[in-house]
């Protein structure tokens, strides 16, 4: 099972970004979530303005600082313990990636749900610009059996209710579930958002 098949416009508002990965993937496709990370475009569902191009500037624009919250899926792949290791490591490949930008200044922190021993809310003090920081949080993430872990659903709806925290101002949401009855509500223009449907 996998968000193969359902419409992104379920899953993400006008302004974010739904890409699917597929079980086996390739350099290509971390890439291809890292461009869509750090791109910054489109964003918002504001009309662009056109302005005349100019020459007096002469100084590059400061790299923005992207304080990106990813979150894993330790739920949709039921007790398959070897799935997500899997996804683990498709984290660590697009941490790497992502901490390499130079196009902004990057951040992260992890928070999963699901069969997890992570909180029940993200931590977004955890957010840092450190790599091997981030690694050591990865590392944590490993599937502990719980009978009252928490849904896909329940992510988003923890999620919608800190977009407006201005330690994060991103957010990589990864998931393998058509149960996205819940939609995320960007309360907050200048949060980017970007689903990643993990193919089963």
């Amino acid at each position: 099972r996998g968000v193969t098949g359902t419409n992104p416009a379920d899953i993400v508002p006008a302004g974010g970004k739904f890409l699917s990965v597929p079980h086996h993937y390739l350099d290509e496709d971390v890439k291809k979530i890292v461009k869509a990370i750090t791109d910054g475009k489109p964003w918002t569902t504001k009309k662009p303005t056109t302005t005349k191009p100019t020459t007096r500037r002469t100084t590059t624009p400061k790299p923005l600082d992207l304080k990106c919250l990813m979150v894993g899926d330790l739920y949709n792949f039921g007790s398959d313990e070897e799935r997500y290791l899997d996804e683990a490591e498709f984290l660590s490949q697009l941490s790497y990636d992502f901490f390499e930008s130079t196009t902004v200044k990057p951040m992260a922190g992890l928070w999963a749900y699901g069969h997890t021993t992570f909180p029940e809310s993200p931590d977004l003090s955890s957010i840092t610009a450190n790599r091997s920081v981030f690694e050591k949080q990865l590392r944590g993430m490993l599937y502990r059996r719980k009978s009252n872990a928490s849904t896909t659903a329940y992510a988003i709806e923890v999620i919608n209710k800190m977009l407006e925290d201005s330690r994060m101002n991103c957010l990589v949401f990864l998931a393998a579930s058509n149960d996205t009855r819940t939609e995320f509500n960007l309360i907050n223009e200048k949060t980017r958002l970007v689903a990643v449907g993990l193919d089963g």
